[in-house]
């Protein structure tokens, strides 16, 4: 699988350019605006207040609304039975240690 050569800024930059002289020769035209001029209407008037410099305003409280969300989403826990324990095997042994069989017992060790 051949690799993607990388692209340098010298290859963007010259991709911008020739899109810009191209642009140029069919017509296009690019307007010259002085240093300090403004895009808005009238300059002179304030800018607009920062959104963060007004007073805080009184905030409506939730924590019984997403309570009772949170309690819808779980299921209602159910009391399970006790596990029964599974037989265990056990060896039996005779007074010099010796082994005489094996036997089943119900309570693990």
């Amino acid at each position: 699988m051949p690799v993607k050569p990388d692209i340098t800024k010298n290859m963007v930059r010259a991709e911008i350019n020739a899109q810009i002289e191209e642009y140029l020769t069919h017509g296009g035209a690019v307007a010259n605006i002085n240093k300090g001029v403004s895009g808005r209407l009238d300059p002179k008037q304030a800018l607009p207040s920062h959104p963060f410099s007004q007073p805080k305003t009184p905030r409506t409280a939730v924590n019984e609304v997403i309570s009772s969300i949170e309690a819808r989403k779980k299921p209602q826990q159910v009391n399970k039975p006790p596990r029964k324990t599974k037989p265990q095997k056990e060896m039996l042994l005779d007074d010099f240690g010796e082994p005489l069989r094996w036997q089943w017992k119900d309570e693990p060790k």
